[in-house]
């Protein structure tokens, strides 16, 4: 190999190592746009998901509203919540008037859950 070509060799192969570090830096840099955009879009969901949640509303029997925020829950979540509610219901200890609101509450969990069941399920 002659002096020249040495030379030429070298020339194209800095050429490529130049050309594979522009092209690694611009790969970089597109995934790191892509990664602020995809945490800038989650924020933005998240925070419309905390503003923009409905309660389900749970009312007892003498139409007084009481409401309770159960749109977070998951759907087995919400299960046992209303087997909870419906176990209190039961216990003796529990004055009548309570236990009454208690075993409403419970049928109305219940219904919310099977009404989510029958559009689609579970929210999250």
């Amino acid at each position: 190999m002659t002096e020249q070509e040495r030379a030429e060799w070298e020339q194209r192969l800095a050429a490529a190592v130049a050309a594979t570090v522009r092209r690694r830096e611009r790969t970089r840099r597109e995934r790191d746009q892509h990664a602020a955009a995809r945490a800038a879009g989650l924020r933005h969901r998240h925070r419309d998901r905390l503003t923009h949640r409905k309660a389900d509303s749970m009312t007892n029997p003498d139409d007084q509203r009481l409401t309770v925020e159960v749109s977070g829950l998951r759907d087995g979540e919400l299960r046992d919540l209303a087997g909870s509610l419906a176990r209190v219901a039961g216990w003796r200890t529990v004055a009548e008037p309570i236990a009454v609101v208690l075993a409403a509450l419970a049928r109305q969990a219940e219904q919310i859950r099977t009404r989510r069941r029958r559009t689609g399920g579970d929210p999250r």
